[in-house]
């Protein structure tokens, strides 16, 4: 019996090896180059000249494919997992990319360049396009990639941005995770699809519909920046926008839950005065049941009554936001509030606390009660002269200066930071908005 156990016991240590050999870990990069002759074997100094003659051959779960500079043209993984595509030395260049029925895959500081794809059947107008899809999938990460309809759009017709600008990244599945891009020129910026999901650090720099969207259960939304709206159809674009689905898929028929918005900067322009400017709204949330949604320490800059609204809402907490409308004599001011859903269902258990806008809105109930129709306003500063408040309106440098109103002025609990990550409170007790002053001059 002891002899029959040790070997046992030595097989069992013989197929741990051959795991350990076999493991994601072991598998090692592969590398391709456009330019490379044919007849490679993957290494740095004699690379594969097609990903698609790497992929036909299985390069196995954990494998790496490192790109050097070149245009490969359309980006195809169906049924892949564990598998990452990256950039070698700063410039490998796809027309498109579709990602579907896969698991485990992370694309990264790829740049996507729209412009340069060749129309195929079955394309629809280019409004319904996006650069990057991921279809049916999960824990897919799609991380510092730079997205483009074309180099520079500012010029555009409203006829050539439907004709020209595809969506940026449309995703569904679970689990994923869209971090630190950057993207100009697009119809439609980000949409999540699914649950669990994270929309961070990304740049969404030139659009002509919305910046960001997130639909699903228990995504977070953070650290990004939404700006400069191109008005060139009926849609009414939204820096943020989520709806809930029924279970026949029909908008504000179900519940969405559990989502975190934070950090975020929404701006409708950076240079007013464009033909196309469009008037953006800002955070609308429109089709609910939002349950238990955090919304915080977000800027929003919008000339439009849309600051924050929340329709349809059960403990959704607003607070810690900084509003401001640069045009208030139009469409506005902007402002914050939950509003019942659109079949008249009342909000329930929600709170408005410590948020900064204008007086003027007429989104504030009159005489600002504590609480009214299922929500709790608390600690929040209505302004009127901008200049009382922030350091410089009229250059939208929206920080608090030393007398500002607000300073040491919030109520309840709040963010342990501000918009910029600065700890709170830096003085008796946190700042009203999204900033906190410092003190400092900063």
């Amino acid at each position: 019996m002891r002899g029959n156990a040790g070997g046992m016991l030595r097989y069992g240590m013989f197929l741990v090896l051959l795991m350990l050999s076999q493991s994601p870990a072991a598998a090692k990069d592969i590398h391709i180059d456009p330019r490379a002759a044919t007849g490679g074997d993957g290494s740095a100094k004699r690379p594969f000249a097609s990903i698609e003659k790497v992929l036909a051959g299985n390069p196995g779960q954990g494998a790496r494919l490192v790109l050097a500079s070149g245009f490969y043209g359309d980006l195809v993984l169906r049924e892949v997992q564990g598998l990452t595509v990256q950039d070698a030395d700063g410039d490998a260049v796809f027309s498109s990319v579709v990602i579907a029925d896969s698991s485990d895959v992370v694309l990264r500081a790829l740049t996507v360049d729209w412009a340069r794809r060749q129309p195929q059947a079955g394309d629809g107008e280019s409004s319904r396009n996006s650069a990057v899809r991921v279809d049916r999938s999960r824990g897919i990460t799609i991380d510092g990639l730079t997205i483009r309809s074309a180099e520079d759009g500012s010029r555009w017709s409203a006829e050539e941005w439907r004709a020209r600008a595809a969506s940026g990244i449309t995703a569904q599945g679970q689990d994923l995770v869209i971090r630190n891009n950057r993207l100009f020129y697009v119809r439609h910026g980000i949409q999540l699809t699914g649950s669990h999901g994270v929309i961070e650090g990304n740049t969404v720099a030139h659009f002509s519909g919305d910046g960001l969207r997130a639909i699903g259960d228990f995504n977070t939304v953070q650290d990004n920046n939404v700006h400069s709206c191109y008005a060139v159809d009926k849609n009414h674009d939204d820096g943020f926008q989520s709806w809930s689905l029924g279970p026949d898929g029909r908008p504000g028929a179900g519940v969405s839950r559990g989502t975190v918005l934070r950090r975020n900067t929404f701006l409708g322009y950076v240079k007013p005065g464009h033909p196309l400017q469009c008037r953006l709204q800002g955070i609308g949330l429109f089709d609910g049941i939002y349950e238990d949604w955090l919304i915080e320490n977000n800027l929003v800059v919008v000339d439009h009554w849309h600051g924050i609204t929340v329709m349809g809402a059960r403990r959704v907490v607003i607070r810690n936001n900084t509003v401001f409308d640069p045009a208030d004599n139009r469409v506005g001011p902007a402002g914050v509030r939950i509003l019942p859903h659109k079949d008249g269902r009342q909000p329930e258990g929600s709170l408005i606390a410590n948020n900064l806008a204008p007086r003027k809105s007429k989104a504030w109930p009159k005489g600002f009660p504590p609480v009214r129709g299922g929500v709790e306003y608390l600690g929040n500063v209505f302004y009127g002269n901008p200049r009382n408040v922030f350091r410089d309106p009229e250059a939208l440098d929206l920080r608090p200066h030393a007398k500002s109103f607000g300073t040491d002025y919030a109520k309840g609990d709040g963010p342990k930071d501000d918009l910029t990550g600065y700890p709170r409170p830096w003085g008796k007790r946190a700042d009203v908005g999204a900033y906190e002053y410092r003190g400092d001059g900063q």
